[in-house]
């Protein structure tokens, strides 16, 4: 385009330091709070203030890894239909110079 400045080469890395950061911070928010209780869990059984029992707390374990593994699946499954030609609008949609 005429009038615009060419991308130089820092702000090509500084966009693609963006999009990593923004992509390990997405993926540690879901991928983390998987192990959450079940590291908590050691210090409840310690408590003896707890409210929930041994057996209690596997259950809510049990319960949170099954709905952890349901979306992980679903997510696989909706992504062979969705994700690609979704990924594909989006691409289409952005900029290609870096914001900022």
């Amino acid at each position: 385009m005429a009038g615009t400045a060419p991308v130089t080469h820092r702000q090509t890395v500084l966009g693609w330091r963006r999009a990593l950061a923004l992509s390990w911070i997405a993926y540690l928010t879901y991928y983390f709070p998987r192990l959450a209780f079940a590291v908590a869990k050691l210090g409840l059984l310690g408590d003896p203030a707890a409210p929930l029992s041994r057996a209690a707390m596997g259950v809510l374990d049990g319960l949170f890894l099954t709905l952890y593994a349901l979306g992980q699946l679903s997510g696989v499954l909706l992504g062979c239909d969705l994700a690609l030609a979704s990924l594909c609008r989006l691409a289409l949609c952005l900029p290609l110079e870096p914001l900022g």
